[in-house]
């Protein structure tokens, strides 16, 4: 995907409106507006990494959403490999006040070797209680892992919590 608008017009439907599997897949200057569910009351992200072994970049993106990208997760086996999430801007409206279910900007349930730099992570002071812009977690005990993640040169804004491991 390269050079797409993708543009929530019915918060009550759209959950993840780009899910990258396979090989070599990449989404490069982007953007994903009103990216969430009023509604149905589930998570989305504005890109899901699913069943891949990589190499899978996003860059150059603007990220409007509840989530920003999860790794991993579902009923996908294996892990995710050779992540690049680079020069994004993760937004969120400060119109969307403080809803539950704006949480992470990037969630790591499988990932290996994933490398997140130069980006802006800014949630215009929506906070939920929780809500971090790194979270690591094992997916289902399976095994999966979330390991060898860089992260650097990255600007946060308006920020409380930055990285949280749950294992």
């Amino acid at each position: 995907k390269e050079r797409c608008v993708i543009q929530n017009s019915n918060p009550e439907d759209l959950r993840h409106p780009v899910q990258l599997g396979g090989t070599n897949s990449a989404v490069i200057d982007s953007s994903f507006y009103n990216i969430r569910q009023t509604v149905v009351r589930s998570e989305n992200h504005c890109i899901l990494v699913g069943q891949s072994t990589g190499p899978i970049l996003v860059q150059n993106c603007y990220l409007e959403g509840y989530f920003g990208i999860l790794i991993g997760g579902f009923s996908w086996t294996g892990t995710q490999q050779d992540v690049t999430i680079r020069q994004n801007h993760f937004f969120r409206l400060a119109s969307w006040g403080n809803d539950s279910l704006q949480k992470h900007c990037v969630e790591g349930k499988s990932g290996v070797r994933v490398l997140v730099e130069q980006n802006v992570f800014d949630p215009n002071g929506t906070f939920s209680i929780g809500e971090v812009r790194f979270y690591f977690t094992e997916f289902d005990g399976s095994g999966s892992d979330s390991a060898d993640w860089t992260i650097r040169y990255n600007k946060f804004r308006n920020n409380t919590n930055t990285i949280s491991d749950a294992y």
